[in-house]
């Protein structure tokens, strides 16, 4: 790593260093990657893309005896590539201080390549260029939450802190870059770690910070430590042929991973709820209410634990969770972890009853009972009543706050054969050996749904008779 650098003045650069501070506990959303290493300036110096140069483990303690002051305390920061391919951010220099790749922070940059506010914004685009700006805010003039004006500020010599990361011969406004054209690409090839560099140079003005070197293979192609030489290279930026040069390059590093965020929706569809909580469902033995996991940083999330009133329920890695309760009210909790952590979050769920189909059965001459204790007392071509209202042992019941619209009584299938076809009391006649006695019931509270209740009625054959010789 190169850490000497040259001397520079900024008359009062000192007293913006304090605005550098506001960029303690940076954290940025999954989904993006963080860039780490560092750019150099032959002015400035070494420009710092994330603490993690100097705190590998990340824990706020300098680690990297190239940075100095080892166990010294180190403010978290990190730029980091959008899912958009937009630039994210804060990187450090101690000479310059942050720089800020925050629009809001930053203001509008100069207009000389004609761009509108959202093409300003540094961006690596689809051709893999870095293209916009980015700012030295201890350049500006400060108001306390952002730079007024894209100009200098009025305690910095000159320098309006603006850093550009591409130019081309002839810019959109017609004008010429500062020294002939420069831009700033990310590699398409890993590297041997795994990363894809950065390769070319970025502007920052020639107050401060001049050319911009984002990796020594810029000047050292070879990497035998030595310059190729300006003419070698074809830029007047690199030192002399032979000037020793230290490694340093920026990289796009691995995904960033962050505290998830917990987060479940409630799904009522198979419930029959009609109502403005998505968290109400009807309680019976077929109605479920399903649980869709939401929570951010999916393809990092290694345990979700779902648990009803404060016990857990399910655990799985990110996994939805169907939930069938008893009537009342629960508080169902969802537990999200990563590497990072655990975050949680939680819903009141309500289950009310919900509607059941049921019937009682009997025969001519005996007592209403469960269908299912005729399977060896009946008869085939018997005659069966059944009945379905609140006089009898087993009869269907409506949502709560609902009623039963209509029945649809079955044999084998079929709505024939029945007396007072949907009424709550019928009879049908046992043909077949084997008869499946069913019922169909509607509730006015449910949306249309419905629900079916079979007996399988297994009657014996009727005795054949046969004619005999008398002795």
């Amino acid at each position: 790593m190169r850490f000497s650098r040259k001397s520079i003045i900024l008359s009062g650069l000192a007293v913006f260093f304090a605005v550098s501070l506001l960029i303690a506990g940076v954290s940025l959303a999954a989904g993006k990657n963080e860039i780490i290493g560092w750019a150099w300036s032959d002015t400035a110096g070494n420009i710092s893309f994330n603490s993690k140069n100097c705190d590998t483990d990340d824990n706020g303690v300098i680690d990297n005896t190239a940075c100095g002051n080892v166990g010294s305390s180190v403010t978290p920061y990190e730029v980091a590539i959008a899912s958009n391919g937009y630039l994210e951010g804060y990187a450090w220099s101690d000479t310059v201080g942050t720089i800020s790749f925050n629009r809001a922070e930053t203001g509008n940059p100069p207009s000389d390549d004609a761009c509108v506010l959202s093409s300003c914004i540094a961006k690596v685009d689809s051709t893999n260029k870095v293209v916009g700006w980015a700012r030295a805010i201890s350049a500006c003039n400060w108001d306390g939450s952002r730079c007024v004006g894209s100009g200098a500020g009025s305690n910095t010599g000159g320098w309006d802190g603006w850093i550009r990361f591409s130019c081309p011969k002839v810019n959109k406004a017609g004008t010429s870059c500062p020294f002939n054209s420069y831009s700033v690409t990310l590699n398409t090839i890993p590297n041997a770690r795994g990363f894809r560099e950065f390769l070319g140079w970025a502007w920052g003005g020639k107050e401060v910070a001049g050319s911009i070197s984002f990796n020594h293979k810029n000047c050292d192609a070879n990497e035998d430590g030595q310059s190729d030489g300006s003419e070698a290279r074809g830029t007047e930026n690199c030192p002399a042929l032979g000037t020793p040069i230290a490694e340093y390059q920026v990289e796009k590093g691995d995904p960033i991973i962050s505290l998830p965020t917990a987060q479940f929706s409630c799904d009522p569809y198979s419930c029959g709820i009609d109502d403005s909580d998505p968290c109400k469902c009807y309680s019976n033995s077929l109605a479920f209410l399903k649980l869709t996991n939401e929570s951010e940083v999916v393809s990092e999330i290694t345990q979700s634990d779902w648990s009803v009133d404060g016990v857990l329920a399910s655990s799985n890695q990110y996994g939805n969770y169907s939930l069938k309760l008893s009537p009342g009210t629960y508080n169902v909790g969802l537990a999200v972890t990563n590497s990072k952590g655990t975050a949680t979050t939680s819903k009141m769920v309500t289950f009310i009853k919900g509607m059941e189909a049921d019937f009682s059965c009997k025969t001519s001459e005996g007592a209403w009972v469960n269908c299912s204790n005729l399977n060896l007392k009946v008869d085939q071509g018997t005659v069966i009543y059944l009945r379905d209202d609140s006089s009898v042992p087993f009869y269907s019941t409506a949502s709560q706050g609902g009623t039963i619209n209509s029945r649809v009584w079955t044999n084998n299938g079929s709505a024939d054969g029945f007396s007072n076809q949907g009424g709550s009391f019928t009879t049908t006649t046992l043909k077949a050996f084997s008869t499946k006695i069913g019922l169909t019931i509607t509730d006015s509270n449910s949306a249309g749904r419905t629900m079916f209740k079979e007996y399988n009625i297994s009657p014996r054959p009727l005795p054949r008779w046969k004619e005999s010789m008398p002795f």
